[in-house]
């Protein structure tokens, strides 16, 4: 059984900590790392959505959003969300 020091060390770096305490540049590491080493296309693409939103709306990083939607366009061409933010980036540019 895990002690509740263990518990508390491994659920700090959690997504949804990280986001509830507005640690977005540890939570941008931690879906990255995630999304790398996750075998499953369905998570790691979430994961990678996920991880452009925080770039977009929480650090207002577009060149880091902008790549991170061409990497799950890479994983899913046509992906609805990603397809509309490429499309509106490039077409402004």
């Amino acid at each position: 059984m895990r002690s509740p020091r263990s518990f508390r060390a491994s659920r700090a770096g959690s997504p949804a900590i990280l986001r509830d305490e507005e640690r977005w540049e540890q939570l941008t590491d931690s879906l990255g790392a995630f999304a790398t080493e996750v075998p499953i296309r369905d998570e790691k693409l979430a994961a990678l959505v996920r991880l452009a939103r925080v770039y977009k709306k929480k650090l207002k990083d577009e060149n880091r959003a902008i790549e991170t939607y061409e990497r799950v366009i890479d994983i899913a061409p046509g992906h609805s969300e990603a397809t509309r933010v490429l499309v509106d980036y490039f077409t402004d540019k």
